[in-house]
């Protein structure tokens, strides 16, 4: 598999998220998601990551099994 794969798979997950975290912001009435690359120093209070994970792995799967 090339990196071309790999990228057009990371955009697919994307696409598949997007309905759950729009959930996470309806739920923590945020206005936005940003990439955690981006962020140079935040208040951990507000981090979702962790959520949005766990949420995403249930809703989708944790990627452990081979979705072709």
């Amino acid at each position: 598999r090339g990196l071309g794969d790999v990228y057009k798979r990371q955009n697919k997950l994307l696409q598949l998220s997007v309905p759950f975290l729009q959930e996470i912001m309806l739920s923590y009435k945020a206005s936005v998601i940003i990439d955690r690359r981006n962020i140079v120093l935040s208040n951990p209070m507000i981090d979702i990551t962790e959520r949005a994970i766990e949420l995403i792995n249930d809703k989708l799967g944790d990627g452990t099994k081979n979705a072709d």
